[in-house]
């Protein structure tokens, strides 16, 4: 640092203020003499012309004013002598402007480069890597574009090639830098168009893989496949194809509208773990009811039983205990009672019928001339000899001969209805030409 400087270090400093409030001390206390040497004069002055008998002090003007002068000088000295201390100690530095210039450009020089510094810190940590968002989700953009403090611009456009909210277009590069801040354009998949046609093809000649393949390649979502049991049609064939909406055929059909298609899952394979229970001497209405419970297919047959009553069963197809699967077929033997067997009324005369009380059968006896069987012979029986019969009320239907009818000899009239017939045949071809000839006029 220059000799100039170092004047005016800290301890220099304050010798200086010091030295210069003991100048003005100095020359306020010369100013307050001069006033009172006025004073004093103007006081002398009053005095003499007063006249009063008072002690007088007198002083001279002259000796006045050299007092004032002697002291003046006095103080001047003073001053110059200080003022002459000051200046000797004060030296001049030729180079002084020339150092303040270059301290001002390191200063500056280092003010820029701690801004060009600053500026590149901040550019640089405020850059990100642009990921590749092609074939990912919205929602992992949107997340990473808040994170990141990128101002995100999202358009939305049909396409068959990609998912719903699926980006397939972005409009920074993959693995550039980029800043926070700046503004990032992606293109999102809005799926198919709901409104455009697709041509339905013939399902029913198609498996469930090629539906499925078919509805994956054609965006087709509303296309319902819906797969359940079938005993007649083979797996993975279609039962049916549905559109509820009847308003809809396969050439309007849009992608948007509903339909569904029935695929075969076969026969259905059941776990056997139902037991069957002991139905004998048990009522129809409990089989049924445990049927039904159980989704299990019941025959029903009739038969006549001696021991068992009607309307309960007499025997199952499946015995007792045996653990069967549901859909499993099984019949049993409903008792419809005791039977009656038709006994055979050709070993019976008239006289045996007009009482005959066997079992439930009522006989009805018929009699009629026959010319071959003998009075009191056996015609015929309504029911079959052996045949069986339920209930109470069974009506049996027996005819008797009572011998061949006497009837005259009707020669005669044989020969009197043959002409009477030969003559008509004669009169009516006589007259046929006749009509013939009328319906042509």
């Amino acid at each position: 640092m220059s000799d100039f400087l170092k004047k005016f270090s800290n301890d220099n400093y304050k010798d200086m203020v010091k030295n210069k409030k003991q100048t003005d001390k100095t020359t306020e206390e010369t100013v307050e003499i001069e006033v009172i040497k006025e004073e004093e004069k103007e006081e002398m002055i009053k005095a003499i012309s007063s006249k009063k008998s008072k002690p007088t002090i007198v002083v001279s003007d002259e000796k006045v004013e050299e007092d004032t002068v002697l002291i003046k000088k006095a103080t001047i000295d003073k001053e110059e002598t200080k003022r002459s201390e000051f200046e000797e100690e004060v030296v001049i530095d030729q180079h002084y402007h020339k150092k303040k210039i270059i301290q001002y450009s390191i200063i500056g020089a280092i003010g820029l480069f701690l801004c060009i510094a600053v500026f590149l810190l901040f550019r640089f940590t405020n850059q990100v890597t642009m990921p590749d968002f092609v074939n990912e989700n919205v929602s992992s953009v949107q997340t990473w574009a808040v994170k990141n403090k990128i101002e995100l611009k999202i358009e939305r456009e049909y396409s068959l090639d990609y998912e719903y909210n699926i980006v397939f277009e972005q409009s920074k590069k993959a693995n550039k830098k980029i800043q926070k801040g700046s503004v990032l354009t992606i293109k999102v998949s809005d799926g198919a168009d709901p409104d455009e046609l697709i041509k339905l093809p013939d399902f029913t000649t198609m498996t469930k893989s090629e539906i499925e393949s078919w509805k994956i390649k054609n965006k087709a979502e509303n296309l319902k496949i819906v797969t359940e049991y079938s005993e007649e049609i083979e797996k993975d064939k279609v039962i049916k194809f549905e559109i509820k909406d009847t308003s809809i055929t396969s050439e309007t059909y849009r992608r948007k509208d509903i339909a569904t298609v029935y695929v075969s899952k076969g026969q259905e394979a059941y776990e056997k773990n139902i037991v069957v229970p002991n139905f004998t001497n048990k009522s129809k209405a409990e089989v049924e009811e445990w049927a039904k419970k159980n989704e299990i297919i019941v025959t029903y047959n009739e038969s006549d039983s001696d021991s068992v009553l009607e309307g309960y069963i007499i025997s199952q197809s499946i015995t007792a205990d045996e653990k069967i699967a549901k859909k499993t077929e099984m019949s049993v033997y409903v008792s419809i009672g005791k039977a009656t067997i038709v006994p055979n009324f050709a070993n019976y005369s008239m006289n045996d019928l007009e009482y005959y009380t066997e079992g439930s059968v009522n006989v009805l006896m018929q009699k009629k001339y026959h010319d071959s069987i003998r009075y009191g012979g056996f015609i015929s029986q309504s029911i079959g000899a052996g045949t069986k019969l339920y209930g109470t009320s069974n009506t049996v239907t027996v005819v008797f001969s009572i011998g061949r009818p006497f009837i005259e000899d009707l020669t005669v009239y044989q020969k009197i209805n043959c002409k009477i017939i030969f003559m008509i045949s004669k009169v009516k071809e006589q007259i046929l030409p006749i009509q013939l000839i009328m319906s042509i006029r």
